[in-house]
């Protein structure tokens, strides 16, 4: 009945309405009664034309409202499909929060009343009456946030979700109730057919965040895929030859390509797997995915036909069926035929009257179109341009009101551009921020010319941050009126890092020339000090061994001793920093060596200091200096025990293997890849600021108490690192503790045995004969009365030549040849080479004042050769002697 009424209106009012059109153009009064009754059965040809639409349009609609009536389920139907604790659950949860994609036309969508609409609107209200549940419909802003409110628990139910892995951690997934064919699009001089294999090496635009577009990444990662955030840009972008084809869903692509009026896009093929999607449930409700389960099973083809035809434009819409069609057509192909004949004829009377009044019709059109289609492309391109540009761009008024502004300025503001024309900074930004935009417009208004600054601003859409060079341009009217300021700004974040990174190198190489400044210096007074040393020591020495305890001058000449020493030490710390020491290195094992010096380490750092020791598992072995590992643990105690505050103070040694990748040593300027051993020293002390250790590796630095330190402690550690190919990392807060990380090169030969620092030497002389070379007569002197003392036999010379002079004369054996290594005639290596032609089975011992770069090359003496530094005591050289006399070659 409905229908029939609906079509008699139709029918009326397609009549008025062709009469009424006529009418304004032709004056029905002047034209014969034949030609009326001709334009009458035009009338006629166009109302049964008419009518064909509507009557399909009201059947569609008319379907559409008999599904939903006759989808309402009587409550004794409810009650048999539902279990009893699916019917308890819907009791104790009377309301159900819904959640839809406010922007995914025609899928769902909120309309311009707020009225939640689409396919997925449909079918929601669909199982309210067939369930009799309830919806209640949340508005979100984007699908973003309705997948982070998901997520959070904030809503129960998404109409429409495709399921994915990652979803499947916080979702529930009922049977999809929509099966939409997945397309290709393109522009329409694209004339062949595409499928997914031809898009490879193709540029192919998505849109992020949807379940389906990451199936396609995943399955086809040959396509080079762009992500964009809606479904228009994506569009827009293929029809501007921005990007080659578009993948979506063709429910949504034909409605936006409808609505946006794009006439340049096709459809090229169809793609595997189609987009499937349904219901999504919070996963702690599975009864709600039962019972969803249970609704969509009622649902009968007509339903599902009934909902998508109403929504899917390019599907065949439902109505009239193809008999009534064809017998219908039949009728007006009939009607037609009669139509045209007639018209013939009835034109050429109407012919030349129409003709004048049409030709200028189409000139003016043609002419309005050319200029609409100008404006339109001009305004296109000009959007398009503003919107790639990766630059800020923004226009205000001389009164900092926005009039305009592109894409990547609306990602800073995090608000589209109609919400942001008509306000000021003072609406989106800090005071202070907008205090600093304000000033700096006003500055370009003044000067009547471009002003540059930078600035540092926060993206409100991402919260990343970017360092931006803006320039601000005055625009002028054609009146010469100051009309507004055009800002554009360009991301120099890289370029100021790049800044950044060279002020650090030139302070790194600062830093490095004041290092060998400082080596120089040393270098330059250690071997004339060393000598001078040598003397004192040795003769201070050798005077207290002539004299009784009781006897005064004894302490007297202990203490001489003693500052000779620490003179000595003083000597090599500034050496070790400067990395200029002469050292021997060994293979190492780390925790054995560090074990033998826990006894020492103990009565260093004092009985209230607890000291916690824990080795690490397999350390690696290392190639350096036993010494070196003594100097580095003293130091690193003696400042942890000074940082210690009261009675509860610790101190942690550890040790272990680690490899340094590339990311690591990106982020730590000066640190190489590779297999290291670390050695860590923490304690629990006072900590310090970062000024504080920015200074902390200065020679003489120190934050100690005058006459505490000297300030070369970390200094020589420093040194020592350094010259063994490794690196230091400090880490501390204040009041926090201090950590210190030694990290030490692997030993890339064969591991060796090696004996745990500071092994205890059989410290007695013997009778062997000893050839003593030394060109410093003083140290000669000191030399001889030592090696006399321990019992040896002793040659000395004072020159190279004269040494070869007395071996020669020398009627017995030469055990042992020790020797200065830089001499005036020549050197301690030529001279030993000399001599053991001669004495084949002679050993040698080297000693020396100077630096190691000097008597070695890269600053290290082989492991295979004795070497005694200067200033030494009797005891160390008898050490040495005996070591040396030992040695096999």
């Amino acid at each position: 009945m409905n229908f029939k009424k609906n079509l008699c209106n139709e029918i009326s009012s397609c009549t008025r309405n062709i009469i009424c059109y006529f009418n304004n153009i032709f004056d029905l009064n002047e034209i014969a009664l034949s030609n009326k009754l001709y334009i009458l059965l035009i009338f006629f040809l166009a109302t049964a034309i008419f009518v064909t639409v509507s009557l399909k349009t009201s059947l569609a609609h008319d379907s559409i409202s008999a599904v939903a009536a006759e989808s309402e389920m009587p409550a004794d139907h409810i009650s048999n499909i539902l279990t009893d604790h699916e019917k308890k659950w819907l009791q104790a949860h009377p309301v159900i929060r819904l959640a839809p994609d406010p922007e995914f036309k025609p899928i769902e969508f909120f309309d311009e009343n707020g009225n939640y609409s689409g396919i997925a609107a449909d079918y929601a209200r669909l199982l309210e009456k067939k369930l009799g549940i309830r919806f209640k419909v949340i508005l979100c802003a984007s699908w973003d946030e309705v997948l982070t409110k998901m997520k959070n628990r904030e809503v129960d139910l998404l109409p429409n979700a495709v399921k994915t892995p990652q979803r499947e951690k916080y979702m529930i997934f009922p049977k999809p109730y929509l099966k939409i064919p997945s397309v290709i699009i393109s522009k329409n001089n694209v004339t062949s057919n595409l499928d997914l294999d031809m898009l490879k090496g193709m540029k192919v635009t998505m849109v992020s965040g949807y379940g389906y577009a990451d199936i396609i990444h995943n399955r086809y990662p040959e396509i080079n895929i762009e992500f964009v955030a809606d479904l228009k840009t994506a569009l827009r972008k293929v029809s501007f030859g921005m990007s080659d084809a578009f993948i979506g869903d063709l429910a949504t692509a034909s409605y936006y390509i409808e609505s946006e009026g794009i006439t340049n896009l096709r459809l090229s093929g169809e793609t595997d797997p189609p987009n499937i999607s349904g219901f999504a449930v919070r996963n702690d409700w599975p009864e709600l995915a039962d019972i969803l389960d249970k609704g969509i099973d009622l649902l009968t083809e007509e339903d599902h036909k009934t909902i998508q035809n109403r929504w899917i434009r390019l599907a065949s819409e439902p109505g009239m069926t193809i008999q009534a069609f064809k017998k219908l057509m039949g009728i007006i192909s009939v009607v037609i035929s009669f139509v045209i004949i007639m018209f013939i004829i009835w034109n050429r009377m109407l012919k030349k009257r129409v003709f004048l009044k049409t030709e200028d019709l189409r000139k003016e059109i043609e002419e309005h179109k050319r200029t609409e289609d100008a404006l339109a492309k001009s305004e296109a391109h000009l959007k398009t341009l503003l919107k790639t540009i990766p630059d800020l761009i923004w226009f205000k008024d001389p009164d900092g009101i926005y009039l305009s502004c592109n894409y990547k300025f609306e990602r800073f503001f995090g608000a589209k551009e109609e919400k942001i024309v008509g306000k000021t900074d003072y609406d989106y930004l800090s005071n202070n921020m907008a205090n600093f935009f304000r000033k700096h417009d006003r500055i370009a208004m003044d000067a009547g010319k471009p002003s540059i600054n930078e600035e540092t601003i926060t993206y409100a859409d991402d919260g990343h941050i970017e360092h931006l060079e803006t320039i601000k341009t005055p625009v002028y009217g054609n009146d010469g009126k100051l009309i507004g300021v055009l800002g554009i700004a360009r991301d120099i974040t890289d370029r100021k890092k790049s800044e950044e990174e060279m002020q650090n190198l030139h302070a790194q190489l600062f830093q490095a020339q004041k290092m060998d400044a400082v080596g120089r210096l040393a270098g330059g007074v250690a071997h004339d000090f060393n000598n001078m040393l040598s003397i004192i020591i040795g003769r201070a020495e050798l005077a207290r061994m002539k004299l009784n305890h009781s006897d005064p001058i004894y302490k007297d000449l202990i203490e001489i001793e003693s500052v000779g020493k620490r003179s000595a030490d003083l000597t090599r710390q500034l050496l070790a920093f400067a990395r200029k020491q002469t050292i021997v290195p060994e293979v190492l094992k780390l925790n054995a060596t560090i074990k033998s010096m826990l006894k020492m380490l103990r009565r260093l750092i004092g009985e209230d200091i607890d000291l916690v020791w824990k080795p690490g598992f397999d350390i690696w072995s290392v190639n350096m200096d036993p010494a070196q590992i003594d100097q580095i643990m003293a130091n690193l105690l003696i400042n942890a025990r000074d940082a210690i505050k009261g009675n509860d103070g610790k101190v942690i040694i550890e040790t272990s293997n680690i490899f340094l990748d590339e990311a690591y040593c990106k982020k730590n300027t000066g640190f190489k890849t590779g297999e290291y051993v670390v050695l860590a020293v923490s304690d629990n002390g006072v900590g310090m600021e970062k000024e504080t250790l920015k200074n902390i590796f200065e020679p003489f630095f120190t934050t100690k108490e005058l006459g505490k330190g000297t300030g070369l402690g970390l200094s020589t550690i420093y040194g020592i690192v350094k010259q063994n190919n490794g690196f230091v990392n400090v880490y501390s807060e204040p009041d926090k503790g201090t950590t210190f990380r030694i990290y030490l090169p692997r030993y890339a030969g064969n591991d060796a045995e090696s004996l745990p620092g500071n092994a205890e030497v059989n410290l007695t002389g013997g009778t062997e004969t000893i050839l003593l070379v030394e060109d410093d007569q003083g140290i000669l002197e000191v030399a001889k009365l030592m090696l006399n003392k321990l019992g040896y036999n002793v040659l000395p010379a004072n020159r190279p030549r004269e040494a070869i002079e007395i071996a020669a004369n020398h009627a017995g054996n030469i055990d042992l040849l020790v020797t200065d290594v830089i001499m005036p005639d020549m050197n301690g290596s030529v001279l030993a080479g000399t001599l053991l032609s001669n004495y084949p089975d002679m050993k040698l011992l080297y000693m020396s004042g100077y630096t190691a770069n000097i008597i070695a090359q890269h600053g290290v003496i082989d492991s295979h050769v004795n070497f005694i530094q200067k200033p030494f005591s009797i005891n160390d050289l008898a050490a040495k002697i005996r070591e040396a006399l030992k040695m096999n070659y």
